[in-house]
């Protein structure tokens, strides 16, 4: 197995008493805007990189990119890292082979968010030098449907 990143974009999370989460208003591929520039009042991010255990690194790191602008870097510092391995805590569990996996989890919210233009919205993890790239999310016009309204003919 290696290593991979899942990003889920929604817009909101809500941490339930149970200590679920509940993601509100998941976008599959696309989110549709009626024109720009257009400012979100939230946009959300819930990412999961899966390591396998075996795989060995010292430094993780996040990158969120408005198409080639890097609008959020967040880097996990080496001894975090190396306490997260050193331990068999909920973060270690049997991946579908059998083999153990690490799964670093993190959540985004941007609130606002504005987009001048159709742009994909990306995101990034590193392990060391590694890179890995998830799904991303573009960000798009409504395509032009016409209503029975605009049709001027008799």
């Amino acid at each position: 197995m290696n290593p991979y990143l899942e990003t889920i974009f929604c817009d909101d999370i809500r941490q339930e008493i149970s200590g679920k989460r509940t993601l509100v208003g998941v976008y599959e591929h696309n989110l549709l805007v009626e024109s720009f520039p257009v400012t979100l009042p939230k946009l959300c991010l819930v990412t999961r990189l899966v390591v396998p255990a075996s795989t060995e690194f010292e430094r993780i790191s996040f990158e969120v990119m408005k198409g080639d602008e890097s609008i959020l870097l967040a880097e996990i510092p080496p001894e975090i890292v190396k306490n997260i391995k050193a331990k068999e805590s909920i973060d270690v569990i049997e991946g579908l082979k059998g083999e153990k996996v690490y799964i670093y989890s993190s959540q985004v919210v941007f609130s606002p968010i504005k987009f001048e233009e159709a742009i994909p919205l990306k995101v990034k993890a590193r392990l060391d030098d590694s890179e890995l790239k998830g799904v991303g999310l573009q960000i798009a016009t409504l395509p032009n449907v016409k209503k029975p309204s605009d049709d001027t003919t008799p």
